[in-house]
C-alpha cells in the first residue's frame, strides 16, 4: 500500500510513469489542511503515464488533485493499462487535469482497461494525436458529479474523446470548445468532440448516437451523456 499526504510530485521523468508508477499496489491520498496533491511537469519518456501509470492493485483513491503539464506517448496525466489492470478501480476527487500532452493517444487520460471514477473534474487544454482529453479502449470513465471537458485538442480525431470500446457515463457534463485540426466544426468523420472507431460504435449506437447526420452529432453527443 502507498499512502500520500498533500504535497507535490513535480518535474520527474522515467520511461513509464513519470511521476508515479504503481504496479500491483493500492494507493490512497486523503486531503488534509495543507492543500491539493499536485502532480505537475513529469514526463514518461517512451511509454505511458506522464503523471501516473497504474498497472494492477485493487483500488487507487486520490482526493483533491491537480494533474497538470505532464507529457508521455499515451496518457499525459494518467494511464491505466497492463496485464493486471482490468479489475482496477480508480477514484479521483475534485480534480483539475489540464495542460497535459502526448504524441499519440489520450492527452489527459489513457484508459484501455479498468474503471476511472471522477467527481466534478475539470479536464481542459490537453493535447493528443487522437483523444485530446480521453482515450477509452475498453475501460470505463464515470463522472459522479458535474464534469467540465473543454478546450481539448487532437490533431487527427476526437477533440474530447476517442473511443474504441468500453463505457462513458458523464451525467450533467459540460462539453465545449474541443477541436481537431484547428477547427471546432465537425466536418469529417473525425468529429470535433468524439470519434468512435469500429469497436466503439456498438456502445454509441445503443445510446442512439447519429453517425449519418454529422450536423446533429454535437447535440446527440451531449444528449447521450446527460
Amino acid at each position: 500500500n502507498i499512502y500520500l499526504n498533500d504535497g507535490s510530485i513535480t518535474n520527474n521523468q522515467a520511461a513509464c510513469g513519470g511521476g508515479i508508477y504503481s504496479l500491483m499496489a493500492n494507493v490512497n491520498h486523503q486531503s488534509g489542511n495543507t492543500g491539493d496533491l499536485i502532480i505537475r511537469g513529469n514526463t514518461a519518456t517512451s511509454q505511458a503515464g506522464g503523471g501516473i501509470y497504474v498497472n494492477g492493485g485493487t483500488s487507487i483513491s486520490l482526493a483533491t488533485t491537480s494533474i497538470t503539464e505532464n507529457s508521455a506517448v499515451n496518457g499525459g496525466a494518467l494511464a491505466i493499462n497492463g496485464d493486471n489492470a482490468s479489475n482496477l478501480s480508480i477514484t479521483l476527487g475534485t480534480s483539475t487535469i489540464s495542460g497535459n500532452h502526448v504524441t499519440n493517444q489520450g492527452g489527459a487520460i489513457y484508459l484501455p482497461k479498468g474503471t476511472l471514477t471522477i467527481a466534478n473534474p475539470t479536464i481542459s487544454s490537453n493535447y493528443a494525436k487522437t483523444g485530446g482529453a480521453v482515450y477509452i479502449g475498453g475501460g470505463s470513465l464515470i463522472s459522479t458529479g458535474t464534469a467540465t471537458i473543454e478546450n481539448n485538442y487532437s490533431t487527427e480525431a476526437g477533440g474530447a474523446f476517442y473511443v474504441t470500446g468500453g463505457n462513458i457515463q458523464l451525467a450533467g457534463a459540460t462539453i465545449s470548445g474541443n477541436g481537431k485540426n484547428g477547427s471546432i466544426a465537425n466536418t469529417t468523420e473525425g468529429g470535433w468532440d468524439a470519434y468512435f472507431a469500429e469497436g466503439g460504435k456498438n456502445i454509441a449506437e445503443t445510446m442512439g448516437w447519429d453517425f449519418e447526420n454529422l450536423d446533429s452529432y454535437q447535440q446527440d453527443f451531449i444528449n447521450a451523456l446527460t
